[in-house]
């Protein structure tokens, strides 16, 4: 439905067509169309998951991405734990004695559960960081006066009540509400000045289009228009961020920035530009101003922070083993 939008076609009878027919939805006037459709295609297939092939037929060893039929995990120089298990498999298929150290397959599939009940839980984790370092950036910053609140979005999706905006300068994705909750709908008397008045929305296959007395706004897949960007606060949840349409029209600055970048669009390094911010402050300062979820960031670090190599119990364990005097020699 995306790509038709802009009258394109999606063959999707085979992952090799896929990926052809996403190659040829190129929108010269907008670099940013091709990423969002190719996002959009990443979401709509199934995770990934680790299994062992004797829990599984054979019609579920291929990787549809790759485009291959049979597909193992196999290695990665950050060593994750599926590296180790693969690695010690095909050492046990190679030895002398191939069932000596060849784990079975109740023992593989529990294996897996694991494994992949922690990938999801460092995903998660990974979209919590990343959202706390949005807030963390936005936080202190005058929404009406600072130049970084104010950017470029692309309508990336639609709903009853608003539209799923995309922020290229930020690489961000987020909701913008057309009608609030007491069913009043956004509205501008010229394209500088918005006001909420009384009206409905109305949403079509392409397009979500505002209505009130005197005037309609129609907001259609993959246009641009410029949004505010502020932190919501909260005493229960962590802080989030806010998109407000501020215009109905693109924002003129990222549009121009984005083609003198060759299309390579202008996602800002946020987490680089906190923490840099951070070593910028003296630590008290720190201790004084930002509060997560509650608690100091120094009693978050006494709690989560990476243990120092010469006080962690995996080292020590680890080095009684190399010495051979590990209690179970």
């Amino acid at each position: 439905m995306s790509a038709r939008a802009k009258n394109f076609e999606i063959d999707t009878s085979s992952n090799k067509a896929l990926a052809e027919s996403l190659d040829q939805c190129i929108d010269r006037e907008d670099p940013v169309y091709n990423k969002i459709l190719r996002s959009l295609a990443t979401k709509a297939m199934s995770n990934a998951l680790y299994f062992s092939t004797g829990s599984l037929s054979e019609d579920h060893y291929f990787h549809y991405g790759l485009g291959l039929d049979l597909y193992t995990h196999f290695t990665s120089p950050i060593r994750r734990y599926a590296d180790i298990i693969v690695h010690r498999l095909l050492m046990a298929a190679i030895s002398d004695d191939p069932d000596e150290d060849l784990l079975g397959n109740i023992e593989l599939k529990q294996l897996c559960t694991h494994i992949n009940s922690r990938h999801r839980s460092a995903q998660n984790a990974q979209k919590d960081s990343q959202e706390l370092f949005q807030a963390l950036f936005f936080r202190n910053k005058d929404p009406e006066e600072d130049p970084s609140c104010t950017v470029d979005a692309v309508v990336r999706g639609l709903r009853s009540n608003g539209v799923l905006v995309f922020i290229p300068r930020y690489g961000i994705n987020g909701a913008a509400f057309l009608q609030d909750k007491s069913g009043l709908v956004l509205t501008f008397v010229d394209d500088d000045h918005a006001e909420w008045v009384p009206g409905s929305i109305e949403r079509s296959e392409y397009a979500v289009t505002v209505k009130t007395a005197t005037s309609e706004w129609m907001y259609r897949l993959f246009e641009h228009i410029t949004v505010r960007i502020t932190v919501q606060p909260s005493r229960v949840h962590s802080e989030t961020l806010k998109f407000s349409v501020v215009k109905k029209s693109p924002f003129k600055a990222d549009l121009e920035a984005k083609f003198q970048s060759s299309g390579q669009g202008l996602r800002t390094d946020i987490v680089k530009e906190v923490t840099t911010a951070d070593k910028s402050k003296s630590s008290s300062e720190m201790r004084e101003k930002v509060i997560v979820m509650g608690k100091d960031v120094s009693e978050l670090q006494k709690l989560y922070h990476q243990t120092k190599e010469k006080d962690s119990l995996y080292t020590f364990l680890q080095n009684l083993h190399e010495l051979n005097l590990s209690d179970d020699r």
